[in-house]
């Protein structure tokens, strides 16, 4: 299962890196975030985001990550808050505005080993 979590962050001073350069990051399970990575939305389409806005979309989940598919919305909204601003936000930055929240129970096939 993979949950798709966008939200929208003010840039008044609260990015630590202005702007993001890049188009995304991906964390590896060593790291101890719960999010798989996230996609720097506006840097790829900035003239989708109003200006002085930052839009990131963060995936959470995955074949190793079962039980997020259980969690409700305003859990998975929290668990994207807080890996964003463990990666991109100042320590007093305000939480991003909520836009939408998507499930997908079924996402990513994930192969196994001897597979046919």
């Amino acid at each position: 299962p993979i949950s798709c979590v966008r939200k929208l962050v003010d840039n008044g001073n609260n990015l630590n890196s202005d702007p993001l350069a890049g188009f995304g990051v991906l964390m590896p399970r060593s790291e101890k975030i719960r999010s798989l990575g996230i996609i720097f939305c506006s840097s790829l389409f900035p003239d989708r985001v109003p200006t002085g806005n930052v839009l990131l979309t963060t995936f959470i989940g995955g074949s190793h990550d079962e039980e997020v598919k259980h969690l409700s919305e305003d859990q998975l909204y929290r668990i994207a808050h807080n890996d964003i601003k463990k990666l991109l936000l100042h320590e007093n930055a305000p939480e991003a505005q909520r836009i939408s929240c998507k499930m997908w129970p079924a996402a990513i096939p994930q192969y196994c080993q001897g597979h046919n």
